[in-house]
């Protein structure tokens, strides 16, 4: 839920724009790690990272600058009476991708943003399904609600990676 005194034309450009580049190629150079399932939005979401991400989540280092982590978030399939249909595996069944979350660091990246959000160097992304940036992205909310996760270099999902890497 966004504050409302948050708005886009309150706050500060860099905020407003972001540094993450879209991933074309992910589905073969990047790592996936796994696959949560979120019934209550009716959505499927399949995490990856890139390269660097994925050997730092593996030695338990901090994440690098050039870390990028995506998540493709899929539409949850329905029969004809709208319940959620789960597929061989037990997981609800995809029905095709919706849009992207994407986060990516790079050097200074966060240099700009204001320390009560500043998670690290890392910008944030939503992409539509077709891979083309949506252009009110407001990083704001992003960046408040990975705040927290500073121990985990800002990542809800750093646990389970580590988990898979083990493996």
């Amino acid at each position: 839920m966004a504050c409302p005194s948050a708005s886009p034309t309150t706050l500060p450009p860099e905020l407003l724009e972001t540094r993450v580049s879209v991933p074309t190629d992910y589905a073969e150079s990047f790592t996936y790690y796994m696959t949560r399932d979120f019934p209550n939005k009716r959505q499927i979401r399949r995490y990856f990272a890139n390269a660097p991400a994925a050997l730092a989540a593996k030695k338990g280092e901090d994440m690098p600058a050039g870390a990028y982590f995506l998540v493709e978030v899929s539409h949850a399939k329905e029969d004809e009476q709208g319940n959620l249909v789960k597929g061989a595996d037990g997981q609800l069944a995809p029905d095709g991708i919706v849009f992207y979350l994407a986060m990516e660091s790079g050097e200074d990246w966060g240099a700009g943003f204001p320390d009560l959000l500043r998670n690290g160097d890392w910008n944030y992304a939503v992409f539509d399904k077709d891979m083309t940036p949506k252009p009110d992205n407001n990083q704001a909310l992003c960046l408040a609600c990975h705040k927290p996760l500073e121990a985990e270099s800002y990542l809800f999902s750093l646990e389970d990676i580590q988990k898979v890497l083990a493996e």
